[in-house]
């Protein structure tokens, strides 16, 4: 009954062979002597009273019955309250120790003393303490307690009167050999302390949680195995730690068992040849190898801790069935211990990219909390965003070439200790999209033969700006040799010919940077034996308004062979004879009449060559100079009718119209001559 009561309240924890000496010596009923005695132990089993003890140390979180660890030398202590002098005070030391080899001169291997010291700090009671031989009649021996027991491994201090105080319950590892046994290499052990009345403790305990879930398979044969982890944020140092373990397989000497915190890992279940089945046991443990787990003390407790089981040989299987592990904390406030700072890897990116910095891998031993703080220290400008996070970033900065920018993580704990690294950004200057230039190989013309020709490429362009190269090329023909292919306006002379003949010249342009085009012109090869006639170009037909300033325009003229051309205006039409200014350029001005006319004049355009071409323009003159916006009625009365022309009114129009219109029938009768 008790054994059920103990797993349902302690959620399946193995009911210990030293926690249930402890428990049944605590609560037994006095029989024989006062004490202990050769006849009756410790007394007669109490179960009620022991079940009640269960349930205060399940209710009171562990503080009826205490599993501790202790060395040679060591002094562990716990307080411990009495509100009453009425009832004695009872603790029981439990623990188990190995045989001792038959030689040895004490039964004990592992001697741990138990006392009691009083609220006066000064009184000390000792454990009850039988003989260490036996004879005749020692059934009735009355126990001691004027000192420490040598010879038993389960102890009980008594006292009938207590003082109402605090006491203290103090364990001392009075002998801990390292070598207890050959084979048996250890120098720690555990023990159990029980008591009625609540014990203060600075303990906690992690259980895993498959304690109260499925039990896990161990893979067998495999060096991997199963890993198990505890989270604890207690920053205290540690006094001890000790691993519980229920495994349940069919050969334990197949298993280790590995204990992991930070950098520090204790092996402390190593496989051996035993062929026993199941492995359920406290570690440290007097009765296991070297599981020592001296190299945590003193380190702190907060961070990330692991158990791993594994299989080392094959053919023989298991699972986990409950696992945890118990910290004993030193109630000193340890030393502040500094973070270190981890700025991350240098990167190199390029200029405009996103640079994503990361602290998160700084760290503090004592795990406090870190604020970060990022600065720039050399090297272009940048706006970091966030700069007090774990996890800032910045923008690349744009470079002429490649820069590298340094940045200073700073991290601090909060508690006085602080920590710097530094991360270096090397930024590449990312050279512009290239566009591509545009080739203008120039307008197409004519030259005549024996004449020097000249390309024009100099209206080619690049929107970036580049420096172009040139290269000119006859298409279809070698009739011409360019003074320079590589020139934007190279020069040639014109081939002889005897018909006009085309040639077709391709420029093209390239920037240097992957981007190019080109264009053409063609140039027409005149024969300079047959004189072709100019064309004469008047300009636009216009309006002037009165007395306005009109000027002519004959510069569209032309002649195939690029003769120099003369210019001669007429007057061929209109009521009112104006006088031509410059009659013998190609830009002649006069005066307009101030009143309406139609004035018709002729261009005569002449190549010297002994052709020439004529052509006329009509410049019509009103009041306003603008065109007129309807059709002229040929009705209406005298006297101001509707907007008609009167056959009284003013003929002037009429009569311009007229000479505009007999001047035009002159001038197609002489260009047909």
């Amino acid at each position: 009954l008790l054994t059920q009561l103990w797993y349902r309240e302690m959620n399946d924890q193995q009911f210990a062979p030293d926690v249930v000496r402890g428990l049944l010596a605590a609560t037994a009923i006095e029989a024989g002597n006062q004490g202990p005695d050769y006849q009756y132990g410790f007394g007669i089993v109490d179960c009620q009273r022991a079940a009640d003890l269960i349930l205060a140390n399940k209710a009171g979180g562990d503080n009826h019955i205490i599993r501790g660890s202790i060395r040679q030398g060591d002094t562990v202590e716990y307080s411990l309250t009495v509100t009453s002098s009425a009832t004695p005070l009872k603790v029981v030391c439990s623990w188990l120790d190995i045989y001792a080899s038959t030689s040895a001169s004490t039964l004990l291997v592992n001697n741990i003393d138990l006392e009691l010291v009083a609220p006066n700090g000064t009184t000390i009671h000792y454990p009850w303490s039988g003989l260490s031989s036996g004879a005749a009649g020692d059934q009735t021996y009355q126990f001691t307690r004027t000192g420490s027991n040598q010879r038993d491994n389960i102890e009980l201090v008594e006292v009938d009167n207590p003082a109402v105080g605090t006491w203290t319950v103090r364990v001392k590892g009075t002998s801990i050999p390292a070598v207890p046994q050959n084979t048996v290499l250890n120098d720690a052990t555990g023990f159990v302390l029980v008591s009625e009345n609540a014990m203060g403790n600075s303990q906690e305990r992690f259980e895993d949680a498959l304690n109260s879930g499925s039990p896990v398979s161990i893979p067998d044969n495999n060096a991997t195995g199963i890993t198990r982890t505890f989270n604890v944020s207690n920053a205290n140092n540690i006094k001890n730690v000790r691993v519980y373990v229920d495994v349940r397989h069919t050969n334990r000497g197949d298993l280790d068992i590995y204990l992991t915190h930070g950098a520090i890992t204790a092996h402390i279940e190593t496989s051996d040849t035993s062929t026993r089945d199941d492995l359920i046991g406290v570690y440290p443990d007097t009765r296991q190898y070297d599981d020592d787990t001296d190299a945590f003390i003193g380190t702190s407790a907060a961070g990330i801790w692991t158990v791993r089981v594994t299989d080392t040989s094959s053919g023989n299987t298991g699972t986990l069935e409950w696992l945890a592990i118990e910290i004993d904390y030193d109630s000193t406030t340890p030393a502040n211990q500094p973070p270190t700072a981890d700025a991350g890897s240098n990167q190199t990116v390029n200029e405009g990219a996103t640079v994503n910095l990361n602290g998160s891998a700084s760290s503090d031993p004592d795990f406090d909390t870190l604020t970060y703080q990022w600065v720039r220290l050399s090297g272009p400008a940048i706006s970091i965003q966030n700069s007090n996070t774990a996890t800032p970033s910045f923008v690349a900065p744009q470079v002429a070439n490649t820069q590298t920018v340094v940045v200073q993580l700073t991290v601090d704990d909060g508690n006085g200790g602080s920590d710097t690294d530094t991360v270096s950004i090397t930024v590449n200057n990312v050279p512009a999209p290239n566009n591509p230039p545009t080739a203008n190989a120039g307008a197409d013309f004519s030259v005549t033969e024996g004449n020097t020709g000249q390309l024009n490429g100099t209206a080619s362009s690049d929107p970036d700006m580049d420096t172009l190269t040139y290269a000119w090329l006859e298409v279809g023909t070698s009739l011409v040799s360019l003074s320079s292919s590589s020139s934007a306006s190279p020069t040639f002379t014109a081939p002889q010919v005897s018909t006009p003949t085309t040639v077709t010249f391709q420029l093209t342009v390239d920037d240097g940077n992957g981007g190019s085009d080109a264009d053409t012109v063609v140039v027409t090869i005149l024969d300079s034996a047959v004189n072709n006639a100019p064309t004469a170009v008047a300009g636009q037909d216009a309006y002037s308004p009165w007395s306005g300033s009109v000027s002519l325009d004959g510069t569209a003229s032309s002649d195939p062979e690029n003769d120099t051309l003369s210019y001669a205006w007429t007057q061929i039409g209109g009521a009112n004879t104006v006088t031509l200014t410059g009659a013998n350029t190609a830009t002649p001005g006069f005066t307009a009449p101030g009143v309406d006319d139609v004035l018709v004049f002729q261009l005569l355009v002449d190549d010297g060559n002994g052709n020439s071409s004529t052509d006329s323009v009509t410049i019509t003159v009103n009041e306003t100079g603008a065109a007129p916006s309807g059709n002229v009625s040929s009705g209406g009365g005298g006297g101001g009718g509707g907007g008609g022309c009167s056959s009284d009114g003013d003929q002037t129009w009429l009569y311009a119209a007229l000479l505009a219109l007999l001047g035009t029938t002159l001038l197609r009768r002489r260009r047909r001559a």
